[in-house]
């Protein structure tokens, strides 16, 4: 299995993650799955883990992936076709309709190319804000039992050490800085998620951040204690390391379950 994003074979880690995962999603059987930002990279890695417990373990997971061009996406990565559920949209104006959701993973922001292409910042507030609060009316909707949103470490603003990355921390991007763009949007986006959350009872968790290594290129996955309102028995950390412009860093997606 190669993605079209990075153009590399993750058959292996997929399998490794979902031979680890096993006993901790099996609550996800026979459940409804709403994935947002699902052809993004984090998305295509979800994906993946969802089609290898489909079709591995016979955990018929029905998932459902948010996306405005399906059609491009399914012609990169042929072997999601058939297999996954597209809802055709952008994620500030799409409609659940009929379709029951039990758990959403909702990662949806603006892509690398966009970004690349130098995306207006407010649109990028604007896709977080709308799409978060139309996503969260749409669940509601749905009868959701859980949201993990994928957050990000920007949304404390300018971080010195890895310790700055907890729940408690004060620390937020510079209101004035036309760049913190990104992360106001993910600050924005946990407020609408937690205030609807809290509304209508309604469980949810989640957090994304990376941090500094010194060898990289490779990807890699590894539990590990996350920190703040996460205990190791509840979360899972899905690390990505990647190589950037300006050195190797690891990504993780702090995932509660």
């Amino acid at each position: 299995m190669k993605t079209s994003n990075i153009n590399i074979d993750i058959s292996n880690d997929i399998k490794f993650i979902t031979s680890k995962l096993l006993g901790d999603v099996a609550y996800l059987k026979n459940k409804n799955v709403l994935v947002t930002g699902a052809t993004g990279f984090f998305g295509i890695w979800m994906l993946s883990i969802f089609h290898d417990l489909n079709e591995n373990y016979g955990c018929n997971i029905n998932v459902n992936a948010l996306s405005r061009d399906p059609e491009n996406f399914l012609k990169n990565n042929p072997i999601f076709v058939g297999k996954i559920n597209f809802i055709k949209s952008d994620i500030r104006n799409f409609s659940i309709g009929s379709h029951k959701i039990d758990y959403c993973f909702h990662m949806a922001t603006t892509n690398a190319l966009e970004t690349f292409n130098n995306e207006s910042q407010i649109n990028k507030i604007d896709l977080l804000y709308e799409g978060t609060k139309n996503l969260m009316e749409q669940l509601i909707k749905a009868n959701v039992k859980k949201i993990i949103f994928t957050s990000s470490g920007v949304a404390y603003g300018s971080l010195s050490s890895q310790n700055d990355y907890i729940e408690s921390s004060v620390k937020a991007p510079i209101t004035t800085d036309i760049s913190s763009a990104l992360g106001e949007g993910k600050r924005l986006a946990e407020y609408v998620i937690a205030y609807y959350c809290n509304k209508h009872k309604i469980s949810f968790g989640g957090e994304y951040d990376y941090e500094k290594v010194t060898s990289g290129g490779s990807i890699q996955f590894k539990p590990k204690m996350a920190t703040g309102k996460y205990s190791k028995s509840e979360t899972v950390i899905i690390q990505f390391k990647l190589p950037y412009n300006t050195g190797p860093r690891i990504r993780d997606i702090y995932i509660e379950f």
